[in-house]
């Protein structure tokens, strides 16, 4: 999508000032990120990924013209090199949470060995202490293989054994609710700026 429709979506964006297309690009990924990570449908997941990606193609773009604005005579490289710093101080927390977060409470395999552990009559006496990292010693099963363990001890079928653990743990809210707190959590600061921008002719862009 980004690749196909960048430029056509940045010259219907071409006349909207560059804090209102962010503000706007920042709530459809949110959107977008909810939509997806709220649903086990295909479909509604694949709308979420659209929004997203229009989300990035209002945003991206345009944070980079903003600081070129905004910049003083002979800095535009200066400001165009800070934009860096958020987005990879950001990718670096956001790849840490996100790890933690999906291999805690969304990853398939990790969900099916809980199942397992607490289900007392596969546990057969044996205790875990709640730990992730102790679910391979508590059950006996290794994470590759606990998600087959899972379907031939409840005896469903994939996708009923998927529907199971899903209506179980819930992992669309521990997983996604947090980075969409986040982009709402964004999007209120950037709305704010903006609204304090325009009292600074340089900076109302």
């Amino acid at each position: 999508m980004i690749v196909a429709f960048m430029i056509p979506v940045s010259w219907m964006v071409r006349k909207l000032k560059t804090l209102e297309s962010m503000v706007i690009g920042m709530a459809m990924a949110t959107a977008g990120v909810l939509i997806a990570g709220l649903t086990n449908v295909g479909s509604l997941f694949l709308l979420g990924v659209v929004g997203f990606s229009l989300g990035e193609m209002l945003t991206g773009p345009k944070k980079n013209e903003y600081l070129g604005l905004i910049s003083p005579p002979g800095k535009k490289g200066q400001y165009l090199g800070y934009v860096n710093i958020p987005v990879g101080i950001g990718g670096w927390v956001g790849s840490m949470l996100q790890g933690y977060v999906y291999g805690n409470y969304g990853e398939k395999a990790v969900l099916a060995q809980k199942y397992l552990a607490t289900e007392a009559s596969f546990m057969a006496g044996r205790v875990w202490d709640g730990s992730v990292g102790t679910l391979d010693a508590a059950t006996g099963v290794v994470r590759p293989d606990a998600f087959a363990r899972m379907m031939e001890f409840t005896g469903l079928d994939a996708t009923a054994a998927t529907e199971l653990l899903w209506n179980t743990y819930n992992p669309q809210y521990a997983v996604w609710l947090p980075f969409a707190g986040i982009g709402v959590a964004a999007i209120i600061a950037l709305v704010i700026f903006s609204r304090m921008a325009r009292r600074w002719s340089d900076m109302n862009a």
